[in-house]
């Protein structure tokens, strides 16, 4: 039972109502009466309470059967947990890496042993590793603006024409009132930046070659399928862990190819607006290599030996540490028979392949979620079905699965630089460790009130969004962790009340000689009630994207922000909507 609230109202109304019974029934006296504690009639007690707090569990839980299975359908990732989150640095080897070297998203790291269990981590980025390091930043600032020079230098002398760098990734990294704050300068106050490396060689290159990060299906932090809507993953990895966000590519660095016998270049950021004075730029802010990380992977079930006299059987990784381990996603799963001695794919029952060929006698599979008897992390049960849906009779067979697992809440008691070691999936160029510490990991509500608020976005639209209202509920919806978190419950409603007002009205623009009709949003915040205005132009920049992947593919949106606290006013370009029209 996910909750003991259900066990303990039982119990005490057992006891409670028993003594009052049994004064009208004197002969039950020795059995219920209060004052009597006999060990073996307190055990059917519980054992009574804990079963008709299923019961009443079952009673309140407001159809999951019903929710589960639209879910599963729809967004099958809100059916599983969010697992531990961490952003990683690699450093490549000493004289390893000469030229450009892509790690490719996916890469596996280990951890410190935990109770005995190694959490491995994969990362969610590619990473462009160059023979290069930042050997140092300095900043200068004036009334009216602001400069950072970070001067990079390759390894032992080589040349950076020799390289192949083309393209930079930096991450901010930090104190949030600092890296917030640069992110902000970066996407509103860059005027240039200047490439230097000496001798006169110097090159300019405008404020649009510098590029946010993270907003592409390729640097999704969790998997999430082809039918889901991206623009909720945006809002989910928001909430999870915001530092994904802080990275930014230079591009247009080619440039370097063509000046020979240069190691060193410094890289000048000059911006139109002088940066606060509580806000200093050091080395420790501005890495490179950097990746988020999350806590998946791949791991075999132990394989189910059917039987009759079950409808449905528990999903178990393979391991003698279940509490270590839980089931994120079922990958695949396969029937082998020892009479046939082959192995049979199972679908899963909501693909829809069922309804394809009727005549077919394949079996399919249907997967439960619930919440584990702790509390903590859920835990999935596998049926198999026919069809048309009847219990599949699969016979003797043994089931085997494939699944991605996380280490549930075992992660999180990680620290910083616990994550160093090396699987058979690691890159064998370069070390690597986490610098921020696992988040926590959270489960959603499988059952409940939380099912229809996901199910009733699914008749959102760009309208919706004009909705101060609406708004507010969808960002709080998919703010997982304020549901656990105290903390982040109260920096939750602290920032959703500094969204004050939301309008959305038609526009029209030339495109290419041709007008085409969009919708412009106007919200109206308060940066007062986030940590500074850079986190409130964060959260702006992320909705940004999300209308964008909202409206059809042939109209764009406009956002523009109104900060009530400092009268900025922020505007981003017309975006080419996303929704294919049906």
């Amino acid at each position: 039972m996910s909750n003991s609230k259900y066990f303990q109202d039982e119990l005490t109304y057992l006891r409670e109502s028993g003594s009052e019974f049994a004064k009208y029934h004197p002969k039950l006296t020795h059995f219920l009466s209060e004052g009597t504690f006999d060990p073996d009639v307190e055990r059917l007690l519980e054992g009574f309470a804990f079963l008709t707090g299923r019961i009443r569990e079952k009673i309140d839980d407001e159809l999951p059967e019903l929710t589960q299975s639209l879910m599963t359908l729809l967004w099958p990732h809100y059916m599983r947990s969010i697992p531990s989150l961490c952003i990683s640095e690699l450093k490549p080897h000493t004289g390893s890496v000469t030229e450009k070297t892509v790690v490719k998203r996916g890469a596996e790291m280990a951890s410190e042993q935990v109770e005995g269990t190694q959490c491995l981590f994969r990362t969610c980025y590619d990473v462009n590793l160059y023979p290069i390091t930042i050997t140092n930043i300095e900043q200068t600032n004036s009334r009216t603006s602001s400069a950072i020079d970070v001067t990079l230098s390759t390894e032992h002398g080589l040349e950076l024409s020799r390289i192949g760098l083309d393209t930079l990734r930096l991450h901010l990294h930090g104190e949030i009132h600092i890296t917030r704050t640069v992110f902000l300068w970066l996407f509103r106050y860059l005027d240039y930046v200047e490439l230097d490396v000496g001798g006169g060689y110097k090159h300019r290159l405008g404020p649009e070659y510098v590029k946010p990060v993270g907003h592409e299906e390729d640097e999704a932090l969790l998997p999430y399928s082809k039918n889901s809507f991206a623009g909720y993953r945006l809002l989910q990895e928001l909430f999870s862990l915001p530092d994904k966000f802080m990275f930014f590519d230079i591009t247009g660095l080619e440039w370097l190819k063509g000046i020979p016998q240069r190691s060193t270049v410094k890289i000048k950021f000059h911006f139109k607006r002088a940066l606060p004075s509580e806000v200093v730029l050091k080395d420790k802010h501005l890495r490179l290599h950097c990746t988020p990380a999350v806590n998946l992977f791949e791991k075999d079930g132990d394989p189910i030996r059917l039987e009759h006299r079950r409808n449905e059987y528990k999903v178990r990784p393979q391991s003698n540490t279940q509490e270590h381990y839980e089931v994120y996603s079922i990958e695949q799963v396969e029937s082998w028979s020892k009479d046939e001695r082959r192995r049979k794919p199972l679908i899963e029952f909501e693909s829809f392949e069922h309804q394809i060929n009727q005549r077919d006698k394949r079996e399919f599979y249907k997967s439960k979620v619930g919440e584990r008897v702790s509390g903590r992390g859920l835990e999935r049960y596998i049926s198999f079905h026919t069809h048309n849906g009847d219990i599949a009779d699969l016979g003797t067979e043994t089931v085997l699965m494939k699944l991605q697992c996380s280490n549930a809440d075992l992660a999180e008691r990680l620290s910083v630089g616990d994550i160093t070691y090396a699987t058979h999936k690691s890159p064998t160029y370069a070390t690597f460790k986490n610098i921020t510490k696992p988040t926590q990991s959270v489960s959603p509500q499988v059952n409940g009130e939380l099912q229809w608020q996901l199910i009733a976005n699914m008749s959102l639209n760009y309208l919706s969004l004009a909705n101060i209202d609406v708004l507010k509920v969808l960002l709080s919806t998919y703010d997982f962790h304020s549901r656990v978190d105290r903390q982040a419950h109260r920096a939750s409603i602290h920032r959703l009340d500094g969204i004050i007002s939301s309008e959305m009205k038609p526009i029209d623009r030339v495109f290419r000689g041709v007008s085409v009709r969009g919708n412009q949003f106007k919200l109206v915040t308060n940066s007062k009630f986030f940590v500074n205005e850079g986190d409130m132009f964060l959260m702006a920049t992320v909705l940004n994207e999300f209308i964008r992947l909202y409206s059809s593919v042939n109209s764009f949106t406009e956002l523009e922000v109104f900060d009530e606290a400092t009268g900025e006013v922020y505007n981003w370009k017309s975006l080419i909507g996303q929704q294919t029209i049906l």
